[in-house]
Formats: C-alpha cells, sequence, structure tokens
C-alpha cells in the first residue's frame, strides 16, 4: 500500500485517475505545463504555446474553462476560424467569445440546464464568466424536452450531419 491511499469501506467505490492530456499530446510535445499535465495554448488561436502550428482544443486544454461537449465544440469553431485567418495573412479575433450551454437531468422526466457565457481577457491570458449565467437545479418537463432537442443539434452541429 502506498501512502497515496488510505482505508476505505464502502459498497460501490468509483475511483477516478488523476486527469491529464493524452499520450498523443505527451508526444507532440504540447502537454508542456508545469506538471506536464496540459496544454497551454494561445486562446485567440488555440495554438500550442509550445509547438507552433500546433492546435489543441478540448480537454486537453490548460484553461479555467468547463471541461465540456459544447466549449470543446466552441473552441473548434474559434480554432477554424483563426487557422483560415492565419492562412490569409489575416489577424484572428483576438478577443473570441465562448458559450457554454448543456442540461442536467434531474429526473427521468425532467432537466435543468446550465448556461455560461466567457469573454476572453488578454490581459489576464484567461476565459471570464459574463453576468447572467447560471443553473437550474429543480429542472421541469419543459426544459427535458430542451435537453432532447439540444443533443440532437449539438451532434449534429459537431458532426456536420
Amino acid at each position: 500500500s502506498s501512502d497515496r491511499w488510505e482505508t476505505v469501506k464502502a459498497d460501490v467505490i468509483n475511483i477516478v485517475p488523476m486527469q491529464r492530456a493524452g499520450k498523443l499530446c505527451a508526444i507532440a510535445g504540447v502537454r508542456s505545463d508545469s506538471d506536464k499535465r496540459w496544454c497551454p495554448v494561445n486562446f485567440a488561436t488555440y495554438e500550442s504555446k509550445t509547438v507552433p502550428n500546433i492546435h489543441v482544443i478540448g480537454d486537453s486544454v490548460l484553461s479555467n474553462m468547463p471541461k465540456s461537449a459544447h466549449v470543446s465544440n466552441n473552441q473548434g469553431k474559434i480554432t477554424a476560424a483563426a487557422i483560415i485567418e492565419l492562412l490569409a495573412d489575416r489577424m484572428p479575433d483576438p478577443l473570441p467569445i465562448i458559450g457554454s450551454t448543456s442540461y442536467s437531468a434531474t429526473s427521468d422526466q425532467t432537466s435543468g440546464p446550465i448556461a455560461v457565457v466567457m469573454r476572453y481577457d488578454q490581459e489576464q491570458e484567461v476565459y471570464v464568466r459574463q453576468p447572467g449565467g447560471g443553473g437550474d437545479t429543480v429542472g421541469s418537463e419543459l426544459n427535458f424536452e430542451y435537453n432532447k432537442a439540444w443533443f440532437v443539434s449539438m451532434w449534429a452541429d459537431t458532426l456536420a450531419a
């Protein structure tokens, strides 16, 4: 037994390993924060701060943003737009905005929405949550229907279906 573990008694235990960007990021040399766990990027382009011309999106990014599918989807759009601008010798948008919307089931018939808008702050090099976001922990049947429609729309947008 390691000193990192303690004795725990429970009916069910879910052990979550330490999170980090994938092995491909390590091989590419972009997993370069001080702990070698995450990928620092330029948030206007999502280009690696360590390896030029490699763009990283999603859960691998070192950031204060939620690790969610909708955030990753928006990061992909910002990255694609930035690459187009860079290939045309133009400056990408220096102050991107990311929205994150999702739904959490509150029962088998109800859901509650979660919505956050984040604006990039160049001076702090972080995304700053904007006022007015938040979630609904109670949920409703109407939001459950919105949840199903959001899910279909999100996957269609992500997979270009």
